[in-house]
């Protein structure tokens, strides 16, 4: 084979193979992740990271070593387990929510952290803001006040009557008052028993808005963002704080993918008529 030859073929082989960044070879690096629940409620977000992560070619078990800590809701637990990863000279910290992300921020100042999802960090004192974050942290979050209100004013639009809202200490106790509607928000407590609320929500007759899995178990609404989608792009992160670039240099990013998901089903159960603007917004129907 001529040397032009050869060229070419190496060329084409190039040209065809996928256009992703691939990570350095012969270097194995290890990531630590704070999980702030269990490993069996978020099989669906860590799928997605490490997709992101083989997708730029690190792949678990052979260039990548991913340690898992979980607190299984137990907040206290939080530090010692993110000084546990510490010590194991991991080359980046992920973390969620804010007391993960807090936890892991007050571990080390020199590890490099992505937070995968936290509502509000400039509120919570993690970041000094979102263009230049400052220290050793960057990573993703969600427009948590607005999609507060949001979910309010949706619970609003398909209960026109609805005059009062609130939410108690427990879910009886919300019953018990007769409070109008309930609007769930994306706190720790409340995600690892997001089906449970939701369920007792719909057994005591409370329409109920909250975010995915909720309307598949009896909420009467989901609306959120994609968090399986956030996942996915903080192994972008990851991958730019493994190759150098400083995480104070490196912008937190906002969510862009949402979703409504109504439940007809629980609509009808609880007599309510949702109105067809709503219905057409919606990205999914449980009928």
């Amino acid at each position: 084979m001529r040397r032009r030859e050869f060229i070419a073929l190496i060329g084409g082989a190039a040209a065809a193979r996928p256009l992703t960044v691939r990570a350095q070879s012969g270097r194995t690096y290890r990531i630590g992740f704070l999980g702030v629940t269990s490993e069996a409620e978020f099989g669906r977000q860590l799928e997605a990271l490490k997709r992101g992560l083989r997708q730029l070619g690190y792949e678990d078990g052979k260039n990548l070593v991913i340690e898992y800590r979980w607190a299984d809701s137990q907040y206290d637990r939080l530090p010692d387990l993110a000084a546990e990863l510490v010590k194991l000279r991991i080359d980046v910290l992920v973390a969620h929510s804010t007391p993960g992300v807090r936890a892991a921020k007050q571990a080390t100042s020199t590890i490099p952290i992505v937070m995968a999802i936290v509502g509000d960090p400039i509120a919570a004192g993690l970041v000094e803001s979102l263009s230049r974050p400052g220290g050793n942290l960057t990573g993703l979050t969600f427009f948590f006040a607005e999609i507060a209100a949001k979910r309010v004013e949706l619970i609003k639009e398909a209960i026109p009557t609805l005059t009062r809202e609130e939410i108690a200490d427990a879910l009886l106790t919300v019953a018990a008052r007769r409070a109008g509607a309930l609007v769930a928000i994306e706190d720790p407590m409340f995600i690892s028993n997001a089906t449970q609320i939701a369920a007792l929500a719909k057994q005591h007759g409370l329409p109920m808005i909250g975010f995915r899995p909720q309307a598949d178990v009896g909420a009467l609404m989901d609306y959120g963002v994609d968090v399986a989608d956030i996942y996915f792009r903080s192994a972008a992160l990851v991958d730019k704080v493994l190759k150098g670039t400083r995480p104070a240099d490196l912008p937190i990013e906002r969510a862009v993918k949402f979703d409504l998901i109504v439940n007809l089903k629980t609509a009808k159960m609880l007599g309510i008529e949702l109105p067809t603007s709503l219905l057409l917004r919606a990205n999914e129907v449980i009928e």
